[in-house]
């Protein structure tokens, strides 16, 4: 539970108030027009996905001079060229730049750390999968690939989508509309209040003549960035504005809304005043038309930052002199039941952490048994590692003695059939000059042998 203190000092983190917000033209969703006393399903409609391949080239040079910024802080062509959208296929990365993630590393500690811890939030989480975009095509399945990653989102599982959501609720106070007690979230609805009387005057009237608080319609406005009943490829553009403009993109919004009802509005009673927020109100967006006079009329709205802070601190007396006119006993009451809740809350938290410490410890003795039989393993293996090393090591010495061995009777064995070879060499010329000498004499005595024949035919003839 926060003090009063740091509850008055929430007045010095309000959102930017922008000079000017960027519009976009938004394509027809298809979804059926005929009228209905339901209300829409939360993700309804399709966002287009076209984007021309100039304005991609653009965005994609954007995003890479973006990522080179030391502070983070957006080029000064991201203010026009948001004036068309964000491409839906860069969507992702640019609410990331938007939001600054890139920038806090931390964050991802903190989800790698969270992701291995029990949530005790589980069953709350479960029962909450199929009412997040009901309507849209990939949470439609029970137990699908959809709703099966947005359960891994709500539980950290999801890198990028928790450090952004991190962010949203810090960086941009959304945590601050949910904290204990909702101050924030009342401010938010006094500023919205005196908006109203300020701009619509008439309607502001007849909605308290009926008796319709501002909470009554606009607590999902606040809570959910309009991603209840609305359809989806308007809340996109508005998460756009909100993550580039800031908290002040709500009260643009709204007015913008409550411009646009107010003629229907006046002629209703409460319970038709309810049902038209409800019902027919989101239903009015569901064409290109509608929602893109929507988002202009938003864009002209002038929203100073001074006059919300007008209204801060008209509320914030306004509820000073309630606690001070507020009876003792009751005062004493109340702060005894915020002691009584906080005491509950600690307790509650106490058991949390008293049960993650024994769960911790468990977990930590079952790894550090598991570690410990690892490292007998390890060690025995080492152990047998080490001994077919000595042994590969001896037979390798053995082989290397029978190798030498080997080699040197076979470089005797070269080095005797070398001897050999040179001996028969020799002789092989030996015998080569011995026939030589051999044909030389029988040539000469074959000549000899020639003449002598003829000598004796010659005398016998005579």
């Amino acid at each position: 539970m926060e003090s009063d203190t740091d509850r008055i000092s929430a007045k010095q983190r309000l959102g930017r108030s922008p000079s000017r917000m960027p519009t976009q033209l938004i394509q027809p969703t298809g979804d059926d027009e005929s009228d209905s006393d339901e209300p829409l399903l939360s993700g309804s409609g399709n966002v287009s996905k076209d984007c021309p391949e100039e304005l991609m080239k653009q965005w994609t040079e954007c995003i890479e001079e973006w990522k080179k910024s030391e502070g983070g802080e957006k080029p000064a062509i991201v203010s026009s060229l948001i004036l068309n959208g964000i491409p839906d296929v860069l969507r992702g990365e640019v609410w990331r730049l938007l939001a600054k993630v890139h920038l806090d590393p931390d964050l991802v500690n903190t989800y790698h750390l969270l992701l291995g811890k029990d949530c005790p939030s589980e069953q709350v989480i479960l029962r909450d999968i199929h009412r997040t975009f009901p309507a849209h095509e990939n949470f439609k399945e029970a137990g699908g690939e959809g709703q099966e990653s947005l359960y891994k989102i709500s539980k950290m599982n999801e890198e990028q989508a928790f450090c952004t959501l991190v962010k949203i609720m810090y960086d941009y106070q959304l945590r601050d509309l949910f904290k204990l007690g909702f101050d924030s979230l009342h401010l938010r609805f006094y500023q919205l209040t005196r908006l109203l009387k300020e701009y619509e005057s008439n309607l502001a009237a007849h909605l308290e003549h009926i008796g319709v608080e501002t909470h009554m319609y606009a607590s999902q406005w606040f809570l959910t960035l309009f991603t209840a009943k609305f359809p989806l490829q308007m809340v996109f553009f508005i998460v756009d504005l909100f993550l580039s403009e800031g908290m002040n993109t709500i009260f643009h919004i709204s007015l913008a809304l409550l411009h646009d009802a107010a003629a229907d509005l006046i002629q209703l009673d409460f319970e038709g005043a309810l049902k038209y927020f409800r019902v027919t109100l989101p239903r009015k967006y569901r064409t290109e038309a509608n929602a893109k006079a929507l988002i202009h009329r938003a864009v002209e709205f002038k929203l100073k930052h001074k006059r919300l802070l007008k209204y801060e601190k008209e509320y914030l007396e306004m509820k000073e002199r309630e606690r001070e006119n507020e009876d003792p006993l009751v005062k004493l009451q109340k702060e005894n039941a915020r002691y009584c809740e906080t005491i509950l809350r600690l307790e509650r938290e106490n058991d949390d952490l008293a049960h993650e410490l024994v769960t911790s410890k468990i977990e930590l003795r079952r790894k550090l048994d598991t570690v410990e039989d690892q490292l007998e393993t390890s060690a025995n293996t080492i152990e047998r590692i080490t001994r077919q090393n000595e042994d590969l090591a001896e037979e390798n010495r053995n082989l290397q003695r029978e190798y030498n061995q080997i080699k040197e009777m076979y470089r005797k064995e070269v080095s005797r059939l070398e001897e050999d070879a040179n001996r028969a060499s020799k002789l092989l010329a030996e015998y080569k000059q011995l026939f030589s000498q051999m044909s030389r004499r029988c040539d000469a005595e074959r000549e000899q042998f020639q003449t002598q024949k003829r000598a004796i035919i010659v005398s016998s003839v005579y």
